[in-house]
């Protein structure tokens, strides 16, 4: 089971429960759907969706979760053959952003933050140096913060601040996009379906979700939520007896 499809069925869930509705059970679906759900007399199929941002590398589009992948793994190697090295002693914060050439200068990024280290190993702290420039100020840097501890930590920045119509505007086709590939993956179902959307759109508020999501076309499904925040459930559309009022 994915985490987000495990957070998914809990938020819907509590929204259930806390409606008084009873019989709620769950059990695996047969991938399409992710879950199948009964509540009282009735059963739905579930489908579970993460909505969440693309980012732009040169000439490709990956997702939010793909370029924190690449980063991430870029942190672990810098940190892992500093200590091979034996060069790392002290605490290094990179700061990591998805330049459009990545993968191609990975080496290059890797062995420019490997010579940091090593020039800066008996100093205490050091400045900041910028390894690789980015658009929209999205560049790669390193710097030593301390000598406390050794490590190699980072931040990661993916996208810069948004215009709410720019927020707006792309959440609407985010949603379109996740809600037609759903459609498509279980147009042979014949039972009524529901359509969990897990948030990990960071710019969006509820009220963007709402207005966004009239603008898509929900009718296939039964029930579209919003899974975010703290277990949180934002009903989207939907009809009784999973509607009857938004948790």
């Amino acid at each position: 089971m994915r985490r987000d499809e495990q957070f998914a069925r809990t938020c819907f869930d509590r929204h259930l429960k806390a409606l008084g509705l009873k019989g709620v059970r769950w059990r695996k679906g047969r991938n399409p759907p992710d879950y199948y759900l009964t509540a009282g007399s009735f059963s739905f199929a579930v489908e579970v969706t993460q909505v969440m941002e693309s980012v732009e590398v040169g000439a490709l589009k990956v997702t939010e979760r793909g370029a924190l992948a690449a980063l991430s793994a870029l942190e672990d190697e810098i940190e892992a053959r500093a200590r091979e090295a034996g060069t790392l002693n002290g605490a290094y914060a990179l700061h990591l952003s998805p330049i459009p050439n990545l993968r191609t200068a990975r080496r290059s990024l890797i062995l420019g933050a490997l010579a940091y280290i090593e020039r800066t190993r008996y100093r205490d702290t050091a400045d900041v140096e910028t390894l690789a420039r980015g658009t929209r100020g999205r560049d790669i840097s390193i710097q030593k913060i301390g000598s406390s501890t050794s490590l190699v930590g980072s931040t990661k920045s993916i996208g810069g601040a948004k215009w709410r119509v720019e927020v707006q505007r792309e959440l609407t086709s985010l949603l379109t996009t996740a809600v037609e590939r759903k459609v498509t993956r279980l147009r042979r179902g014949r039972i009524p379906k529901v359509l969990l959307l897990v948030d990990a759109y960071s710019y969006a508020e509820s009220t963007d979700w709402a207005v966004c999501s009239a603008a898509c076309r929900l009718e296939p499904f039964h029930t579209v939520a919003r899974a975010h925040g703290n277990h949180e459930c934002q009903l989207l559309a939907g009809r009784e007896p999973l509607c009857q009022a938004a948790a």
